[in-house]
């Protein structure tokens, strides 16, 4: 009798030990296949800058917003901010306008303003390397 039961006692440990190593492996296999998304940080040591400053950023937004021909009758302020991400690269990309009562043209016009500062920029970093940085610009429209 105890010869069957250490007997079956190893087959036991064995199979156990056998289950978790395949277990072990699919757990491997499924990480490696999914790739990771570059994380999107929102406080950085080094912000992203595009060229000259916050003046240039400010000046390039006033000189190239476009008032749409439907607000332009409007009389009154209207706040807007486009959220961007400036990648590693130094590019403008995933662009998002926020705002209350808001048009589609003024949203529009809001994204519009943004993308064409392309890839003007520099980077963020943090800790010594380059990375993805999430921005907001707000965007204030006067009508009179």
């Amino acid at each position: 009798m105890t010869i069957i039961n250490t007997t079956f006692g190893v087959m036991r440990s064995v199979t156990l030990i056998l289950s978790l190593f395949l277990i072990s492996l699919t757990t491997l296999a499924q990480t490696d296949s999914v790739p990771k998304e570059p994380e999107i940080f929102q406080i950085v040591e080094t912000l992203p800058e595009f060229p000259g400053g916050r003046t240039g950023q400010q000046r390039f937004v006033s000189e190239n917003f476009k008032i749409p021909k439907d607000v332009r009758d409007s009389i009154g302020t209207i706040r807007m901010f486009v959220q961007f991400t400036v990648d590693t690269l130094g590019c403008v990309q995933d662009i998002k306008v926020r705002g209350n009562n808001l048009t589609p043209s003024l949203e529009a016009a809001g994204e519009e303003v943004i993308r064409k500062m392309k890839c003007y920029w520099t980077p963020g970093t943090q800790r010594g390397k380059k990375v993805r940085v999430r921005m907001t610009q707000p965007i204030t429209v006067r009508i009179d």
